[in-house]
């Protein structure tokens, strides 16, 4: 496992340096000896797709997702693109609110940022928890806890989802931005927080 310690908004990249730049980096540990969160695995598995489908990844997602679920107010954020509906993130600074830096992962191509609405997150998780996304044994795999995290110990870890007792979890943030979707097995249904 690599850790990141530069914060990305800080990072000058140019299109395929930063496979380079991370291969550059020191393990914490070797691979399978022990786990940490890392948004770097999701990194390299977009770009895995791109090499493997042949196309960018903002297409393969159009294809696969976005266009079938009719999730028309989503899609890859590009900060230098004009988006009328794009809402702007802050952090806070000496007591002020700022706008926040661009984390610059626009521009590592392959993980990218999404923009995205509550009705269309609501789309995706209607049909990724119903098996309009993943097989029942993907699903089973994905929500099955595997690890414990340290920072909570009631949580377990599955494929990208942390699991509570009677809830599911998935998140992710740059500066001045934040989303996670909670989902209720027993409720059949899921919460947004953007």
């Amino acid at each position: 496992m690599i850790r990141i310690i530069i914060e990305m908004s800080k990072l000058n990249v140019e299109q395929r340096s930063f496979l380079t730049y991370l291969a550059e980096q020191d393990q914490l540990f070797t691979p399978g000896e022990q786990w940490s969160y890392s948004s770097t695995g999701f990194l390299i598995c977009g770009y895995i797709l791109e090499q493997v489908s042949g196309i960018t990844l903002d297409s393969l997602l159009n294809q696969l997702f976005f266009t079938p679920l009719n999730m028309q107010n989503t899609g890859p954020d590009n900060p230098r693109t004009i988006n009328y509906g794009r809402a702007y993130g802050h952090s806070k600074e000496s007591g002020k609110y700022i706008n926040a830096d661009n984390d610059k992962l626009s521009e590592v191509e392959a993980p990218r940022e999404l923009f995205s609405t509550v009705w269309d997150l609501n789309k995706w998780c209607e049909a990724l928890l119903n098996g309009n996304i993943l097989s029942q044994e993907s699903m089973q795999k994905m929500f099955k806890p595997y690890l414990s995290v340290s920072f909570d110990p009631s949580l377990k870890y599955g494929y990208g989802w942390f699991l509570g007792h009677h809830y599911r979890l998935i998140g992710g943030g740059t500066p001045g931005f934040r989303s996670e979707i909670w989902q209720y097995p027993e409720l059949l249904g899921c919460r947004y927080c953007v």
